[in-house]
């Protein structure tokens, strides 16, 4: 069976460990080894073929302030870019349905912006 998942917040997720660990205390997240429920092995496992992240922005983080929660919306589009890159031959970013449909076996995916 093949997966299409339209909405994660895993990038979101991983955003907040780094800022709950200012410490350095807890172990840092990735999309490959995560506490969440979705990281590159179990999405290969499941089958996933693309895979849409929200950039979710919870305010409160920033002071109500809209500068700084655009500073935020822009630094999990970073997050996406740098965690497919890791990802290397798993992963690619796709903007458009011939994007996803070149993939070969890679997972699609794509940030809701």
């Amino acid at each position: 069976m093949k997966l299409i998942d339209m909405h994660c917040d895993t990038i979101w997720k991983l955003e907040k460990v780094d800022r709950l660990n200012l410490d350095g205390k807890m172990q840092p997240e990735s999309l490959h080894d995560n506490t969440g429920h979705i990281n590159v092995a179990g999405m290969r496992k499941a089958g996933t073929v693309a895979q849409f992240f929200a950039n979710f922005i919870y305010m409160d983080w920033y002071d109500k302030d809209y500068e700084k929660g655009y500073a935020g919306a822009l630094s999990m589009i970073e997050r996406t870019k740098k965690e497919i890159q890791i990802a290397g031959e798993d992963m690619q970013m796709v903007t458009s349905c011939e994007e996803f449909q070149k993939l070969q076996g890679k997972i699609g995916v794509s940030d809701q912006r």
